[in-house]
């Protein structure tokens, strides 16, 4: 290793921006990780066994780490699948399958991982360098897989020996870049045994991860149940038997649930259910900022699903910037947090957090609603009025709120949106064949802004699901992927962000915070920047 290598290495380390509402954390940090878990009260401790049940907002769709793509299977996997690296609900990196922060060369060209010792998989099988390289392969070149984009610039990986593998990249990696890929789903090892029996079609039937529970058993639509893994490195701190996750697509049942003793955690809170549950003494309450937003995306060029090239759409939405521009200035941000949210969170008037050292006031900068502008555009893009659109989202309780807003305002600038919701395998099947006009959805967040931005707009993203397609978008976006200096990175962000004012290929609307409410009963939950939680030392108070 070169001596004027660029180390990482501390036990956790914040390299973009913090989400925490009590501090503003924008260098980096020491302390042990993670440094969110919620403790049990003093003079009480955790007892051993019982099942975890966990309420979620949706069905998570495929639970095989290479193909899932909702935050439901995220929750999942962060009890079943450990990542190399993870971060807590401030954004701050910590090892969890490596041994320690990796080493970076001085061009960033390079990063070197170490394996803790000793891991197995749920099969038995070990998690070394072998597993790492075969991970990567079936990410990066299997058919379907929603990991490939974001590992494109890993060019190949080396193996040291059995512990210790060094990535290399086709372009300088920005090390905040890095954590996001491999503190996410990007960095989940998968058994290589366990998959060469299954083969890619069924390993989502029985997905063999690195962590505390293993998979039990699933019915669609209704639940996900996991079991404690006995050989778990740390099996001696984990104290659930089981964890049941239920569907339960309602978030007021959910919350009644939780008050009435059925459910013991539920995630992605309403705030119309938030102060009910700060009232209730039996329960806790998490509340911290978040990093994503709710959009609406228009499909510009989706014709043959999300596996296809691009092809013509001869639609208004499709084939006028003009026309989503004026869509754009029909919408009252605030009025929609307002209407929604009761307030609680704020305006999203781009892909860059207001939080975040790379964003600009510029970049901040939000539109104000102007009617008579957006009917300028309107009259001035040639078709006919009023301008006719369906409008795709998940059947929930805050985005049928949200559509119906956004439906009215609309409607006063020469729209006529027909609102199509359908429940959230449907919906994503949707979007993923083509079979939409405009979605609205929400989108959590990554620690690094590139990757969020990327999904939605970078002509060759499987994520792009709108099919927008932009040269200048797409040099930006390696460019940002590529740059190690900080101020410069910012400018082309600040470029980028100018191109996708002017193109509009999505509507961003809000940003919404997270929140975990969870019995008080139970302790040592930690918190996750997606708004999910790890019950991985979590357990029961002893009564």
């Amino acid at each position: 290793m070169n001596s004027t290598a660029r180390s990482s290495r501390r036990r956790g380390v914040l390299w973009t921006f913090a989400v925490l509402a009590t501090a503003a954390l924008t260098g980096c940090v020491g302390a042990e990780p993670p440094s969110d878990v919620s403790p049990a009260p003093e003079a009480q401790t955790l007892t051993d066994g019982g099942t975890f049940r966990v309420g979620m907002h949706a069905d998570p769709g495929p639970l095989d780490p290479a193909l899932g793509m909702t935050l439901g299977s995220v929750l999942i996997f962060e009890a079943m699948c450990e990542k190399l690296y993870n971060a807590d609900a401030g954004g701050t990196v910590f090892p969890q399958l490596a041994d320690d922060m990796p080493v970076f060369d001085e061009e960033g060209t390079s990063a070197t991982v170490t394996l803790r010792p000793d891991m197995r998989f749920q099969d038995g099988t070990p998690v070394n360098a072998d597993a790492v390289i075969a991970t990567l392969d079936r990410f990066q070149n299997g058919e379907g897989s929603q990991r490939a984009t974001k590992l494109k610039n890993v060019q190949n990986i080396e193996k040291v020996d059995d512990l210790t593998v060094v990535y290399r990249f086709s372009s300088p990696m920005p090390e905040g870049l890095f954590f996001d890929i491999f503190a996410h789903r990007e960095g989940i090892l998968i058994s290589p045994t366990a998959f060469a029996a299954s083969g890619p079609a069924d390993f989502g039937n029985a997905p063999v991860c690195a962590g505390p529970f293993e998979f039990a058993s699933r019915v669609a639509q209704n639940s996900v149940t996991l079991v404690k893994d006995e050989d778990y490195h740390l099996a001696d701190q984990v104290h659930f038997d089981e964890i049941v996750y239920s569907v339960i697509p309602d978030s007021s049942v959910r919350a009644t649930n939780l008050r009435a003793g059925d459910l013991d955690a539920i995630t992605r809170v309403s705030t119309t259910d938030l102060q009910g549950l700060r009232d209730d003494t039996s329960i806790v309450v998490e509340e911290y900022g978040g990093v994503g937003f709710d959009f609406i995306e228009f499909n510009i060029g989706n014709t043959d699903g999300a596996m296809a090239p691009a092809g013509k759409i001869d639609t208004p939405w499709a084939q006028s910037a003009d026309v989503r521009r004026a869509l754009e200035l029909s919408i009252d941000r605030a009025a929609i947090n307002d209407v929604v949210y009761g307030g609680a969170f704020a305006p999203a008037c781009g892909f860059m957090p207001p939080n975040s050292p790379l964003a600009s006031d510029a970049m901040l900068e939000c539109s104000a609603r102007d009617v008579e502008e957006a009917r300028t555009l309107l009259e001035k893009s040639g078709y006919e009025l009023p301008v006719k659109g369906t409008l795709l989202f998940s059947n929930l309780p805050d985005f049928r709120r949200m559509a119906e807003v956004v439906q009215r305002m609309a409607g006063e600038a020469g729209f006529e949106l027909t609102l199509m919701p359908q429940d959230s395998t449907a919906a994503l099947t949707a979007i993923q064949d083509g079979d939409f006009e405009l979605y609205l959805s929400t989108w959590t967040g990554f620690v690094d802004v590139d990757p969020t931005i990327a999904r939605f707009v970078e002509s060759s993203d499987l994520s792009n699901w709108g099919k927008f397609s932009n040269p200048d978008v797409d040099r930006l976006l390696a460019a940002t992927g590529s740059e190690l200096d900080p101020a410069e990175r910012s400018d082309r962000f600040a470029e980028l962000d100018e191109v996708l004012r002017d193109e509009m290929p999505l509507v961003f609307l809000t940003r919404p915070g997270q929140v975990v409410a969870y019995s008080d009963r139970v302790a040592g939950l930690a918190f996750r920047p997606e708004g999910t939680i790890s019950p991985v030392s979590a357990g029961f108070l002893e009564e």
